[in-house]
């Protein structure tokens, strides 16, 4: 992995702010980084072709726009948080590999470098989901973990369970 960047190094390259939930990515950064890592680990490839084959896709087929200003380039955090499973089989299937949700796919150890591009990616999408985790919390009285067990407890659909959560820690209240 000969002189190779630290996942915190690659995290600074392609997330930009100190607050996950008031940063901002650059996918075309983000694009470049997977790219070097490749090549480094011996693959020819492209930033374009990353970007192409790689990010593209699962931002346009899900039609959900995180973009800063318009431009798609530019998004949220979330956007790692949400795209970060289907990108890493994505960067799999470039390697000769068909990913079956395993937690560390085969070709990890095989390229180190594109490994730790994929860790950075994890970094962000864990920030943003704690984050998340800690703004529902704060915001309604229970945790996400809370309705997911109430959930498995009663058998009710998450989204009643939820409900009825809200509802408990918000007490009687007066009929008008």
């Amino acid at each position: 992995m000969m002189n190779w960047l630290t996942k915190e190094q690659i995290v600074e390259r392609f997330c930009f702010g100190d607050d996950i939930m008031s940063s901002w990515v650059s996918l075309p950064s983000l694009a470049e980084m997977i790219s070097r890592a490749m090549v480094l680990d011996g693959h020819e490839i492209t930033e374009l072709y990353i970007w192409n084959e790689v990010i593209r896709p699962s931002i346009e087929n899900d039609g959900i726009d995180f973009s800063i200003g318009g431009d798609v380039r530019y998004q949220i955090p979330t956007v790692v948080y949400m795209h970060y499973a289907d990108w890493v089989d994505r960067i799999g299937i470039l390697l000769g590999q068909i990913n079956d949700c395993d937690i560390q796919p085969e070709w990890t150890d095989s390229n180190p470098c594109t490994h730790t591009v994929v860790k950075a990616m994890a970094n962000v999408a864990v920030k943003v989901s704690k984050a998340a985790s800690k703004a529902y919390e704060q915001a309604n009285g229970h945790s996400m973990m809370e309705v997911f067990a109430k959930s498995l407890e009663t058998g009710e659909d998450f989204d009643q369970s939820r409900a009825r959560l809200i509802m408990e820690r918000r007490g009687l209240q007066s009929v008008h």
